[in-house]
């Protein structure tokens, strides 16, 4: 944020606190991870955060097969510079298995336990690439299990794309390999490295979880605008449409061990929540308060637990004036995407922000706020094209010399720099090129682009 010679800023007033409806939850509440039991509506910390993590976040946990064992990824700037640890339940003993490497951005995540407990697979984007990593569970050197980076990404390195899944028997991975617009699942055998394409189809297929009767695989298609869970029998190569209550679908979908059920995220108005579908009849339920983000679910291995990291992070976007030392809510319910996410006119007459609202539907809504210090008016000044990416820059710039903000607009499938007034009524398009954008700034010339 600029322009602090006015006394003025503008911040986020975090809400954190731990609740359980139903069911028992793993928690990750900015940095820690605790479950609660529903029977006595209360919380307890099962993994507490090291001294030395104090600024960083646990997050992505997943249990053992036999339940002693919880890995769980530290990481150390943001959500990047990840390592794996993992946790024994019965002991509290520690075992950090990887190390953070320089030459990646997200580190190392996603860690799954193989069948036989012995073996943690994860994704990484070590040396600028993204590939599967096996490592031993008593600490080991990791290896690298595939040879060409998977799920390249224009501006991204794909990570969070490549969630993978065990075969029952411990000898396969099957996982998701594609571009933005066309994505397959592939089986890797984890001795060999023999790799096998096994969908040819339109649109994205991702997100694969390997079913407990070793031949159906539960994943989400993605063609156009539709999205769907579809089932397919590794043997057969027969594909299925699988019924869910509402319309689309969601991600990280997960078999319960029986597969009468499967969890999955979703992105709703407040974030990513958790959800439960019964794979009879498709109805689908909603786990976890109402107003709080969960994501990564996974089951234990008797099938009667479903576990999960929750947290409110949202709160009133607040103006407070330095001189007077007085504050005033400017919005309720906020929710901030980037490392920098507002930024204030020369004159500092104005702040700008981007922000992505969803509706219960799912549907959302990005755009270009403007706020009006002297009235405190909050006006929604045109569409943008942004990502829900908490690793970039996302505030607009200002184009210092016209009273002008700039902004990333979609044009058709393309994302393009454009300049508008505070009123919104005056869009130019100012680049004309097929290049993902991001990150604007301000310059004393006009505007920048990172």
């Amino acid at each position: 944020m600029s322009k602090l010679q006015k006394g003025r800023s503008v911040y986020i007033s975090a809400i954190a606190k731990l609740l359980c409806p139903i069911g028992v939850s793993l928690f990750g509440l900015f940095g820690l991870v605790g479950v609660c039991i529903a029977q006595s509506k209360q919380s307890y910390e099962i993994i507490n955060r090291l001294p030395q993590h104090h600024e960083s976040r646990y997050h992505h946990p997943h249990v053992a097969p036999d339940g002693d064992l919880i890995a769980y990824c530290v990481a150390n700037d943001g959500w990047n510079k990840s390592t794996i640890w993992t946790f024994d339940v019965q002991t509290g003993r520690r075992i950090k298995l990887t190390e953070s490497d320089s030459t990646a951005t997200i580190g190392d995540v996603l860690p799954r336990f193989s069948p036989d407990t012995k073996h943690i697979a994860f994704v990484s984007d070590r040396n600028g690439e993204c590939h599967l990593w096996i490592v031993p569970v008593k600490g080991g050197r990791a290896r690298q299990l595939t040879q060409q980076s998977i799920n390249p990404r224009q501006g991204g390195s794909g990570v969070w794309d490549s969630r993978f899944s065990w075969s029952p028997d411990g000898r396969r991975i099957v996982f998701s390999h594609g571009s933005n617009e066309l994505s397959n699942l592939y089986t890797l055998d984890v001795e060999s490295g023999e790799l096998v394409q096994v969908t040819n189809l339109p649109g994205r297929n991702r997100f694969p979880d390997w079913g407990s009767d070793g031949q159906t695989i539960l994943y989400v298609r993605q063609l156009k605008n539709i999205a769907e869970y579809r089932t397919l029998n590794i043997e057969t190569r027969v594909e299925t449409k699988v019924q869910v209550e509402f319309d689309g679908a969601g991600s990280y979908a997960e078999w319960s061990p029986n597969m009468k059920w499967f969890v999955f995220q979703r992105m709703t108005a407040s974030g990513f929540s958790t959800y439960i579908t019964s794979y009879e009849n498709g109805k689908t339920y909603r786990l976890g308060p109402q107003g709080y983000m969960s994501w990564g679910p996974t089951w234990d291995n008797s099938g009667d637990t479903v576990m999960f990291h929750s947290m409110r992070f949202s709160g009133p976007m607040i103006l407070h004036d330095g001189e007077s030392g007085t504050s005033e809510p400017i919005l309720k319910g906020f929710y901030p995407i980037g490392r920098k996410w507002a930024s204030w006119s020369p004159d500092g007459r104005y702040f700008a922000f981007n922000r992505i609202a969803y509706a219960e539907s799912g549907r959302a809504d990005t755009a270009l706020y403007v706020v009006s210090v002297s009235d405190k008016q909050v006006r929604r000044v045109d569409s943008t094209k942004i990502r829900d990416d908490n690793f970039k820059s996302q505030s607009p710039g200002w184009m210092s010399t016209h009273g002008r903000l700039v902004s990333l607009c979609g044009i058709g499938e393309d994302s393009e720099i454009c300049s508008v007034d505070t009123s919104g009524s005056h869009r130019v398009i100012l680049t004309e090129s097929k290049f993902e954008k991001s990150e604007l700034r301000g310059a004393e010339c006009g505007f920048g682009r990172g």
